[in-house]
């Protein structure tokens, strides 16, 4: 790790805001022979850098981060992908001063992307993705940067999460048939977790038909309510795009309420918890 000089290219990927208003802010940057290094930089609450923190790994290839969260401590948790004897997730631990606590490499097949994170009470740190080319990767770690577990499901993709008031761990993406990543088939995808990994249940919404269709926003209401925003591109049109939003009630009520309007230029709702 170091905080040297920049080089020609940065190219933020992901930010968050702590409580006291500090900005931490993470991506790549690249150099003249187009490696990319992962990058972080942290600012107070008046705009002033309080750390910065650059990672290549030994291979000297690929690295980046994409997904960051501030702690409440003021230490920083964020994960990425990282080229090192063959593809991995990165995932690390920064604490207020910039000092890297733990930094791990955990091997995936192909190139991995992560999405979406969270960090709970006890300071374990939560993040998803896919790994190519349609794989969806969970995992959860220590605060101390122990891999405590780690789930996969075939054909999917991890774009947002959010917690349960049960402390249970909802994911949404986009999930393909017959466990075979397909843009033009695709389904909006959703996953219930126990703290300990145990798989809930899954749901998957095939109402929008023959379409490449997928969730960018995810929030829970009180009443258990899971809310869905994305969108939706249809196979017999690949110019037809619509906005969908959905609210899915896993516990036996409603079992799903749609909300479907075109779009022009392939607008998508997009946000997130």
């Amino acid at each position: 790790m170091d905080d040297g000089d920049w080089s020609t290219t940065n190219d933020a990927k992901a930010l968050d805001v702590d409580a006291d208003g500090s900005i931490v802010v993470a991506g790549l940057t690249r150099d003249d022979s187009d490696n990319t290094d992962a990058y972080l930089v942290r600012y107070d609450a008046d705009g002033r850098r309080m750390w910065t923190v650059r990672y290549n790994s030994p291979s000297n290839a690929a690295d980046w981060i994409s997904v960051v969260r501030a702690a409440p401590d003021g230490s920083t948790y964020a994960a990425g992908d990282s080229f090192h004897k063959g593809w991995n997730a990165l995932s690390l631990k920064i604490d207020n001063d910039g000092n890297v606590l733990w930094l791990r490499h955990d091997r995936a097949e192909d190139s991995y992307v992560a999405e979406a994170s969270l960090i709970d009470d006890a300071g374990n740190f939560y993040f998803a993705g896919t790994v190519y080319p349609g794989t969806m990767l969970l995992q959860k770690i220590s605060g101390d940067g122990d891999l405590l577990w780690t789930v996969g499901t075939a054909g999917a993709a991890a774009k947002m999460m959010a917690w349960e008031s049960s402390g249970d761990l909802v994911v949404a993406g986009k999930i393909a048939a017959a466990d075979e990543y397909s843009d033009a088939t695709n389904d909006i995808f959703l996953a219930k977790y126990a703290p300990d990994g145990d798989l809930r249940w899954t749901a998957e919404f095939k109402e929008f038909g023959e379409s490449e269709s997928g969730a960018t926003g995810l929030a829970i209401e009180e009443d258990g309510s899971i809310v869905v925003s994305g969108g939706s591109q249809r196979a017999d049109d690949p110019s037809a795009h619509d906005a969908l939003m959905l609210s899915y009630r896993p516990d036996g009520g409603d079992r799903v309420r749609i909300l479907r309007r075109r779009c022009r230029n392939g607008l998508q709702i997009v946000g997130g918890s």
